[in-house]
């Protein structure tokens, strides 16, 4: 977790997913969650299926043995049968934050 972040609230588990917050300790609105769920998706497929769908554009990093795509202040990739996501809400996370989360996973 970034410095200044704080678990919002428990871990929310579905079925092949589990979603957890992350809120600003300022309280000032700022929050990410990180999403890990069930997939058969590889790197190519994240990208063919994602983030195509989502016209947008992403940097391709290989850290580790895994393939990240990181757009719009968020990052996403497949590694071990699971799907990440780390999606930032207003809060502007640096590429060192979104670094340091991805190492933490």
């Amino acid at each position: 977790t970034p410095a200044g972040f704080s678990m919002l609230r428990g871990v929310d588990y579905q079925p092949g997913q589990i979603t957890i917050t992350y809120a600003s300790k300022a309280n000032d609105g700022r929050s990410y969650t990180v999403t890990q769920t069930d997939s058969v998706w590889t790197s190519d497929s994240l990208r063919e299926n994602y983030l195509d769908s989502l016209g947008t554009e992403y940097q391709t990093v290989r850290e580790n043995g895994k393939t990240i795509y990181i757009y719009d202040g968020n990052a996403t990739w497949v590694d071990g049968g699971v799907w990440y996501r780390v999606q930032a809400s207003d809060a502007h996370l640096s590429s060192q934050q979104l670094s340091d989360i991805i190492s933490s996973l």
